[in-house]
């Protein structure tokens, strides 16, 4: 393949434009090849297969052959140019103004994104370590009572003034402008007094009350309340006291023991509780960990991202918003920020993720850190235990979603942490977990306990560009 190069012009630290040419005589030998090809497959009235005259097929044919010709040999001459200047190029190469006046060699623009060359820092003297917190005996006992309170059960009780500690069974409507707030209102209501988890001055009202009691209360919502329309707004709330219950916890026995699975009973369930919270403790710390070999790395690796990259982790970034706001039931608008605020703090976070790509990917290159396949699955398998998805259905969804590739990266990028960190991935699934208030994933699918590496977001609706 032969070209010319006319102009070739950096656009930016990684992005360059080029104007090539490439002589007559090629894309006259590649429209040759096309009327060939037509020849060959067309049949026209009066003549055999094959047997077309050139002047018939230029008259018929000509326009769309020509066209094919010039795309083919931009195409070929583009691989070429990019063999040629031996640069990483990033996404798709983006062509312009084609022309091919008779007599003339064909011309076109070429602009490329590609990685700059960039130097790495000594990334084996980070000195970054993994500190896991130690878990002692008041942790330990702390989940065994929130593990009573959730085996709680209830007793009615005789009518007395409500205290706290008493759950009270309420009907309650609250009035807004005249208005009832339906959203707001309910019937039968169990209200723990004392926890306060409710608006404030709720729960107030209703200690001192005796069932079958009403009572009426102006109270406001609070600033961060779930309904922007209502944050900061006054109510009229009239509460009916139906009943009071009083909590029966059960006694921490062997017995309770066994109801979460431990045979043993409960030294067993003290020792698993144990597990889980240094299992917690110890990804946690892997956290804060790769949080600061991050910086660490980002601080002294300084180099230009193509614009192509950051873009992609940032659509990448919003599209993780976007879900996790529909999954509470909310809009982005719900984070207080405004469409440009958000869209400017999402592109640097954007810049961010792909330089750490970048290094990343540099540091398993130059240390000789591969992905064999059994890693690949097992990566696949842990990642579907953080989400609590079935293992097999997430492996098949990402080959269905043809995101091999991208799990892929995001696999080897884990394990370039684990070596670096000096960390050991687990083996085959993972332990069984009791789920009490102190685990760090939430219980949703995010990050879980036993994982050992870093934590991935929920399903990606969209790639970034690496």
């Amino acid at each position: 393949m032969t070209y010319n190069v006319v102009e070739n012009v950096d656009t930016s630290a990684c992005t360059k434009k080029l104007i090539l040419e490439v002589p007559r005589e090629q894309l006259n030998q590649e429209v040759a090849k096309g009327f060939d090809t037509v020849r060959q497959n067309v049949i026209l009235p009066g003549f055999r297969k094959g047997r077309a005259p050139l002047s018939l097929l230029e008259r018929r044919f000509g326009k769309d052959v020509e066209a094919d010709a010039v795309r083919s040999l931009i195409a070929s001459t583009v691989e070429t140019v990019v063999k040629d200047l031996s640069l990483p190029v990033v996404g798709e190469p983006s062509i312009s103004d084609p022309t091919h006046e008779p007599g003339d060699p064909l011309r076109f623009t070429l602009e490329l994104e590609y990685v700059p060359p960039f130097q790495l820092c000594d990334y084996r003297d980070h000195g970054v370590s993994i500190e896991p917190k130690e878990v002692g005996e008041a942790e330990v006992g702390r989940i065994l009572e929130r593990l009573r309170e959730s085996s709680a059960t209830l007793r009615s009780i005789e009518p007395r003034p409500a205290v706290k500690g008493d759950v009270a069974v309420v009907n309650f409507k609250a009035e807004a402008d005249g208005a009832v707030l339906p959203d707001v209102s309910h019937e039968r209501y169990q209200l723990e007094l004392g926890e306060n988890v409710h608006m404030p001055g709720f729960e107030e009202a209703v200690v001192g009350m005796t069932p079958g009691e009403q009572k009426t209360v102006s109270l406001t919502f609070p600033p961060d309340f779930h309904d922007p329309a209502l944050q900061g707004k006054e109510a009229l709330f009239t509460i009916d006291l139906l009943e009071l219950k009083e909590k029966l916890l059960p006694e921490l026995d062997d017995e309770f023991a066994r109801d979460f699975g431990a045979e043993g009973g409960l030294s067993e369930l003290k020792d698993r509780i144990r597990g889980n919270l240094e299992g917690e403790a110890r990804s946690r710390a892997f956290l804060d960990a790769r949080r600061k070999l991050a910086d660490w790395l980002l601080e002294r690796v300084q180099f230009s991202v193509p614009p192509s990259m950051i873009e992609g982790h940032a659509k990448y970034i919003s599209a993780m918003q976007e879900l996790q706001m529909e999954r509470m039931g909310g809009s982005l608008e719900d984070l207080g920020r405004t469409s440009e605020e958000l869209r400017a703090s999402n592109r640097a976070e954007g810049e961010r993720a792909a330089r750490l790509s970048l290094i990343l990917d540099r540091i398993a290159a130059d240390a000789g850190i591969t992905l064999s396949e059994e890693e690949y699955l097992n990566y696949l398998i842990h990642l579907a235990h953080e989400r609590r998805e079935n293992p097999e259905w997430f492996v098949q969804n990402v080959v269905k979603n043809k995101l091999q590739e991208y799990y892929r990266r995001r696999a080897l990028e884990n394990k370039v942490y684990n070596v670096l960190l000096g960390v050991t991935p687990p083996e085959g699934p993972q332990s069984a977990h009791i789920h009490g208030p102190e685990c760090v994933h939430g219980h949703e699918p995010e990050p879980a306990a036993q994982q050992p590496g870093p934590s991935e977001q929920s399903q990606e609706p969209e790639i970034p560009k690496e």
